[in-house]
């Protein structure tokens, strides 16, 4: 008989541990009257019917994702704090919107005399943010939850197989499930809910209680990660694992591999990081190693970069897979630019490109670059047939030079649909889709379509402005 609308308001209902509780509150929902709504707040789905009640429409939810803060609404949050753009997308990147960490972030700038050097410093070992997560969080979990936690926050992206074999245990599905069920900062990054990662203040905050005692621990568990992501094919995070496990001539055997070998399969930042955290000793005994830094860091057009490996990689070339020692040495032609280095160039490549499918390439781009280009083109399509036979992604990089070399021999009908192509191919932040972007919008110009130029153009600058990625370096341009 109630003439207004009346709300129950249930707050932290995840700390009711009782069946018989639930079972209650679960009667007294399907018995509501029309005026009355329950209003429930909880850090875990409740044991309740949710996916019945939300298909009948009876279930209004408010999780995480809709509750954080957007760029537009965290700028009017700190409109009184004096921040500037910067300083706020870094705010927003640290805290992603999370109301709780914006408030603590709010509270500290309060008393802060540098605001531009707390948000730089701002992260979960904050101890404003530690003292909340420690006692709102951690310290009401099960113990097995707790060490759960603390051990994956080693892993920046996880699931379940990759969690037991990192850590040999057999429930990590099991655990996932219950850190998801209690909203514990978990973040699924695929569709399936598969693949997760943690808050990035919520990590922060569970490696700030790994003790240094444990290292030996922490290394064999990254150890076993690296393993594990390489037999799943995902190289690039098995490297950043191996690093973390100082185990450097595991790193060094999956850079080199087949697997990242590919000529500028990853990314300049990337290759830096992992340039930089190998010790220098280990460097200067690992010619290989050092010519696959070389020869990316030339790709990329970071000649300081490679320039600085040329010494290194001159002095072992004898030891050196040739077909990968005549890309560098043609990459890095300007550096080794006296006449008697290109004959020599050439002499090598031609000695080697019958078996070799970079020594035909680095032949084809050779003879190209002398005006040859019938015997060029057919140098490149031995690489292209070797690179095939042999499984190397080097036989697309030669598609792509070889697109390069028919605009220049005229036939721009075979340029144009070897580059539409070879575009479905090719990731499309990667220097060789530059290159193909460069290609088709020369050809759209000597077309006079110039939207369709404009299009291809505009979409290689851009890359080359997030990137750095200069095409000269892949074309001998």
């Amino acid at each position: 008989n109630l003439a207004q609308p009346c709300l129950i308001v249930l707050d932290d209902y995840h700390l009711i541990e009782n069946d018989s509780i639930h079972q209650a509150i679960h009667l007294l929902l399907s018995h509501l009257p029309r005026p009355i709504s329950l209003l429930l707040l909880s850090r875990a789905d409740p044991p309740f019917p949710l996916g019945r009640w939300r298909a009948n429409g009876d279930l209004l939810e408010l999780r995480a994702a809709d509750l954080k803060f957007q760029p537009t609404e965290l700028a009017h949050f700190f409109a009184g704090a004096a921040l500037g753009p910067e300083q706020l997308h870094q705010l927003h990147q640290r805290t992603e919107g999370w109301p709780a960490g914006l408030q603590l972030a709010a509270l500290a700038l309060e008393n802060s005399v540098d605001p531009a050097g707390f948000i730089a410093a701002f992260s979960g070992s904050n101890r404003f943010v530690l003292d909340y997560l420690l006692e709102e969080v951690l310290q009401g979990l099960p113990p097995d939850v707790r060490q759960f936690l603390l051990d994956t926050a080693l892993l920046p992206q996880f699931n379940a197989p990759l969690c037991d074999a990192a850590l040999e245990r057999t429930n990590s599905a099991s655990l996932l499930r219950d850190l998801e069920r209690r909203n514990l900062f978990l973040i699924p990054l695929d569709q399936q809910r598969d693949w997760y990662r943690y808050h990035h203040l919520f990590a922060d905050l569970l490696r700030s209680q790994l003790v240094p005692e444990a290292e030996a621990q922490r290394r064999a568990v990254h150890r076993r990660a690296a393993a594990w992501l390489a037999a799943h094919n995902r190289p690039e995070t098995a490297v950043y694992h191996a690093l973390q496990a100082a185990d450097y001539d595991e790193a060094a055997r999956l850079i080199t591999g087949p697997a990242l070998a590919a000529s500028a399969r990853s990314e300049v930042l990337t290759l830096r990081r992992w340039h930089e955290a190998f010790p220098a000793e280990f460097l200067s005994q690992n010619p290989l190693l050092a010519l696959h830094f070389g020869v990316n860091f030339a790709l990329n057009g970071r000649w300081s970069e490679a320039e600085a490996l040329l010494e290194q990689i001159e002095a072992a070339r004898s030891r050196l897979p040739m077909g990968s020692y005549l890309l560098w040495r043609y990459l890095m032609s300007h550096q080794l630019a006296a006449a008697g280095d290109w004959a020599e160039l050439l002499a090598s490549a031609t000695a080697s490109a019958e078996r070799e499918p970079l020594a035909a390439m680095v032949l084809g781009l050779l003879l190209g670059m002398r005006g040859e280009t019938t015997a060029a083109l057919g140098w490149l399509d031995q690489a292209i047939n070797l690179g095939t036979i042999s499984g190397s992604e080097l036989a697309i990089t030669a598609r792509v030079h070889r697109c390069r070399l028919l605009v220049q021999a005229g036939d721009y009908q075979a340029a144009w649909e070897l580059g539409q192509s070879l575009l479905q191919l090719l990731p499309a932040a990667q220097p060789l889709t530059q290159l193909i972007r460069l290609t088709l919008g020369q050809i759209a110009l000597d077309r006079l379509d110039l939207d369709t130029a404009t299009t291809h153009l505009e979409a290689a600058l851009s890359l080359a402005q997030r990137t750095g990625l200069l095409a000269g370096s892949l074309s001998g341009a």
